[in-house]
């Protein structure tokens, strides 16, 4: 649109808008009507439209009566209209159940009250900032396994241990574990601390393919190349016994038997670890 049309439409409206708001009666509304007329005909105004809007004078005050109630029904409080609709806002029946747009409403009740019943509102979603998930809180530590036997297995006699049995989260429900674990192990746990234990991992890739004396073992292939980051029990220091060598085993499970050992520090690799071992393919 032009500035020409615009400046057309501010003449023809500016009048209507600013003497309907303070006059309430439809006589006054042929008044404005006749002041619009009065007006200087621009290059851009239509002629037979001038024309068409005097031989419609008769139904146009109608028109605009409802268009300037609208207006001064969202400017004036004390219109007749908005307290009539003040009193009915209680009745469920007068209410308008498509009304979700903020400016359909001056106050905005009707969206607030819709967004309000929304189930899927920031205060009812578990991620929101306001609630940490169960996941994020730090857990009560207690023990879960208060006692375990384990089976002794091969010509070593060593006792078949898994991963899961060195877990402090399914053994402790510890999460995050804390430098005080290795004291708050149970006895059963505890007394592993120097025997001769067999257990199954994957090997982390050490510096070199073949000749490996020591290496890390891991309680699956996500922890050996680009997965998720190691627990404390998740990985376990190997170093073989003297004079036995292995080489690189890619993602492949395998038996570890050697002395098990329980360190004082939580570092992945030294909390357990494992000496004098051999691998059994």
């Amino acid at each position: 649109m032009s500035r020409l049309h615009c400046l057309a439409l501010t003449l023809l409206i500016l009048p209507v808008v600013t003497i309907g708001c303070g006059d309430s009666e439809s006589d006054g509304y042929h008044e404005i009507t006749a002041s619009v007329e009065s007006l200087p005909t621009t290059a851009e105004v239509d002629v037979d439209a001038q024309d068409n809007a005097v031989a419609g004078d008769a139904a146009e005050p109608q028109t605009k009566t409802d268009e300037s109630a609208s207006v001064e029904s969202v400017k004036t409080p004390n219109n007749a209209s908005e307290s009539a609709t003040s009193e009915n806002a209680g009745d469920s029946s007068t209410a308008d159940p498509q009304v979700d747009n903020p400016a359909a409403t001056p106050d905005g009740t009707a969206t607030v009250a819709a967004n309000s019943a929304d189930p899927v509102s920031p205060a009812a979603d578990p991620a929101s900032p306001g609630q940490p998930s169960e996941d994020m809180q730090k857990r009560e530590i207690k023990l879960l396994i208060p006692s375990k036997t384990f089976k002794a297995e091969g010509t070593e006699k060593a006792l078949r241990v898994s991963f899961d049995d060195v877990d402090l989260l399914k053994v402790l429900n510890m999460d995050p574990v804390i430098p005080e674990a290795p004291g708050m192990m149970p006895d059963w746990l505890k007394q592993l601390d120097g025997k001769r234990i067999r257990i199954r991992g994957f090997m982390i890739p050490p510096f070199s393919e073949t000749d490996v004396r020591a290496f890390t073992l891991a309680r699956d292939t996500q922890l050996c190349c680009f997965g998720r980051n190691p627990l404390p029990y998740d990985l376990i220091d190997v170093f073989l016994k003297e004079g036995a060598e292995t080489e690189y085993i890619e993602l492949r499970p395998f038996d570890v038997v050697g002395v098990f050992h329980i360190g004082e520090e939580i570092e992945p690799g030294y909390l357990y670890s494992i000496d004098d071992a051999v691998v059994i393919q």
